[in-house]
């Protein structure tokens, strides 16, 4: 009651109340300052905060990743120049009569040995295939059929080339040291 006397007393003295106007003018103006400025900003440095501690754990997580993988790259650095040097020597490039004849050179032991009879080779046209270039070579061989494996055993030993096209043929006539006739295509990929 005390209290609601000494504000009456206040509200009837002119000078006093004018100054008491003036003071909750004041005070409304800080409020309504302070919910339409202050409080969306105060909202927005929060947002900008939880976006910053977000992108600070994130580039937490790299570091880790960064550090568990770092010593790794040097031996991956180190695998990558091994096989580079691997797929050179599978996919060199190579002309197309040199690999001919290293081919026939690694077949003519078995000729030697009376495994087979190389009646001839001839280079067929380069495909090309994505990046890469197909060399194929036919031979035209006479054998039998140990000749057979024994030539299957020198192809796959040699890197880089495989069999495109195999077929074989019964020689009808008489009895000779040869009784099968091998078609045979060798292709190897040259990178480039």
């Amino acid at each position: 009651m005390k209290l609601i006397t000494q504000f009456r007393y206040l509200l009837k003295n002119k000078e006093k109340r004018y100054l008491i106007i003036v003071i909750s003018w004041v005070f409304l103006g800080v409020i309504i300052f302070h919910i339409k400025w202050v409080l969306p900003l105060q909202t927005e440095i929060n947002i900008l905060r939880e976006k910053i501690n977000s992108k600070k754990a994130l580039i937490q997580k790299y570091n880790e990743q960064i550090s568990y993988y770092k010593p790794k790259l040097s031996s991956l650095k180190k695998e990558l120049r091994e096989l580079k040097i691997e797929r050179e020597k599978w996919f060199s490039a190579q002309e197309p009569y040199k690999l001919a004849a290293s081919i026939e050179q690694k077949l003519k032991p078995l000729a030697e040995e009376g495994e087979l009879e190389i009646n001839n080779y001839q280079v067929l046209g380069e495909k090309e295939r994505e990046g890469f270039k197909e060399i194929r070579i036919r031979f035209d061989l006479k054998t039998h059929i140990r000749g057979i494996t024994e030539l299957l055993e020198k192809i796959e030993a040699l890197k880089g080339i495989y069999i495109s096209e195999f077929s074989i043929t019964k020689l009808r006539y008489g009895i000779k040291k040869y009784d099968l006739r091998v078609r045979l295509v060798c292709a190897k990929l040259v990178y480039g």
